[in-house]
C-alpha cells in the first residue's frame, strides 16, 4: 500500500493495521477484537480475512516454473504450473488472494493430482 492510500484512508478515519495479528478475542456475544504483536486488541465490526499477497515461489521457479512479470506463477486449469507435475494454489498464482479461493486451488489440484496417478484409472 502506498504512502498515498495511506494518507487517504487517514482522511477518511480508517485505521490501517501493519502489524501482525496474534489473536482474535471477543467481549460478550457481538464484539470481536484483533491483538497485535505489540498487545493492544483493536475492536472491529467486520473482520475480511484473505491470504497474504506475497508470492514466495522461489522453489519454482529455481525449478524453471514460469511466472508472470509481477511473480505470479503461471498455471493452467487445474493448477499445474509450467513444469509437469508441479502445481500451485494460493497467493502464489493469479487470484483474489482470499483464503477460499487458496482453498479452490488446493482442491483443483489435488483432483488433478489424484486423476493422473497410474492406479487410480482403473
Amino acid at each position: 500500500m502506498s504512502q498515498d492510500d495511506k494518507e487517504q484512508l487517514h482522511e477518511r478515519g480508517i485505521r490501517v493495521v501493519e502489524q501482525p495479528v496474534i489473536e482474535a478475542v471477543s467481549h460478550g456475544a457481538n464484539q470481536v477484537g484483533l491483538r497485535l504483536a505489540d498487545g493492544e486488541v483493536v475492536w472491529v465490526d467486520v473482520v475480511y480475512p484473505m491470504i497474504g499477497c506475497e508470492v514466495r515461489a522461489t522453489l519454482a521457479t529455481a525449478l524453471g516454473a514460469r511466472c508472470q512479470p509481477d511473480g505470479d506463477l503461471l498455471v493452467d486449469a487445474h493448477q499445474q504450473t509450467s513444469i509437469r507435475g508441479l502445481y500451485a494454489a494460493g497467493d502464489m498464482v493469479n487470484a483474489l488472494n482470499q483464503m477460499s479461493v487458496g482453498i479452490a486451488h488446493a482442491t483443483i489440484a489435488a483432483t488433478a493430482i489424484h486423476n493422473a496417478l497410474p492406479d487410480n484409472d482403473r
